[in-house]
């Protein structure tokens, strides 16, 4: 019983040590506050004793040494535990960023590995049918009232994968801006964000969050374009990307674990 209930608390202190952390820094800063204006007040009256004591003597520089360090005591401890909370919070929350990030690429990672595989047992043109299901599946609900924006880079209804946004554009038109954005990595870009990626699309931003996720140099912008008939009866192209966007930091994860791409 005991043994059960010290393992649940452990975990639970465990899973949220970095709420605890911050909530415990909150209360700190407050209790500084309080134990420096409480100290400050009490050191006022132990000098004003000390000096009624002596009858009018000067108080020395130990004496009052002494007695401020005696009255600061509490409060710098307390402000020092106080930091020593918001540090190791900080330092936890770095920790899972990181172990986060690691996981995500691994994920990736897979996720590749399995694409090339699939290709190679099953062939390109199962891979096309696939992505080609996946695509009429998106465009089930097109209708010709459909709300796209306009690139002016062709009529062709385009739906991108990350926000699910219509756009009227043509194959050509998007392949080029593939490349060059791609051919930023060769001149040094080391992450291309998704709102950039939207900007040279003529897209508007889809806004924080999902505008600062993006892709790392040792993947570079890769994606297919599933075709379909919607069911208005035109064509429509699905932007589906090989690998998602991810963080500043999971991108760095991800090229730490992949040879960084000769574009």
């Amino acid at each position: 019983m005991i043994k059960n209930l010290v393992k649940t608390v452990t975990t639970f202190c465990s899973k949220n040590a970095s709420t605890i952390l911050t909530v415990g820094a909150c209360a700190g800063v407050v209790a500084t506050g309080y134990f420096a204006f409480k100290s400050g007040v009490k050191t006022v009256m132990d000098l004003q004793d000390i000096e009624f004591e002596k009858a009018g003597e000067d108080i020395t520089p130990k004496e009052k040494a002494m007695i401020i360090v005696k009255g600061c005591a509490v409060p710098a401890a307390v402000g020092g535990l106080t930091m020593a909370m918001i540090i190791s919070s900080r330092i936890i929350d770095i920790k899972r960023a990181k172990a986060m990030a690691a996981s995500y690429a691994i994920l990736a990672e897979s996720a590749d590995t399995f694409r090339r595989k699939a290709i190679e047992k099953a062939g390109e043109h199962k891979i096309d049918d696939i992505c080609g299901e996946i695509a009429k599946d998106e465009f089930k609900d097109c209708t010709d009232d459909i709300q796209a924006e306009s690139t002016q880079g062709g009529n062709f209804l385009f739906k991108d994968q990350i926000t699910k946004v219509y756009f009227r554009a043509d194959a050509d038109f998007v392949r080029k801006v593939q490349n060059k954005v791609n051919a930023f990595y060769a001149q040094g870009e080391n992450f291309v964000t998704v709102s950039e990626w939207y900007s040279y699309l003529g897209l508007e931003s889809p806004g924080e969050p999902v505008s600062e996720l993006g892709w790392p140099a040792s993947c570079g912008i890769k994606f297919d374009l599933a075709s379909t008939i919607c069911p208005n009866g035109e064509p429509g192209y699905y932007i589906m990307y090989e690998v998602p966007p991810m963080t500043q930091e999971e991108g760095e994860a991800y090229d730490a674990n992949h040879y960084i791409l000769d574009y």
